[in-house]
């Protein structure tokens, strides 16, 4: 959210910050530049054919799909 000084967005952080929304609490600062992450090649693309048989999750997903 942009505000269009920077006291009105003070005023609004004050007012807001750890307020509560839907029973959970607000948190509310200032934004910062996001830090430059770097790609790791370790991303798994989601694809379970390469696990192993005998991997909980794996039987588990089998399962799984005998029910949908």
């Amino acid at each position: 959210m942009e505000m269009g000084t920077e006291e009105e967005a003070a005023k609004a952080i004050e007012k807001l910050n750890q307020g509560s929304f839907k029973e959970r609490t607000i948190l509310v600062n200032e934004a910062r530049p996001q830090k430059n992450r770097s790609f790791s090649g370790n991303r798994s693309s989601g694809n379970y054919r390469n696990t192993p048989k005998d991997d909980l999750n794996y039987k588990l997903r089998k399962i799984r799909r005998r029910f949908k």
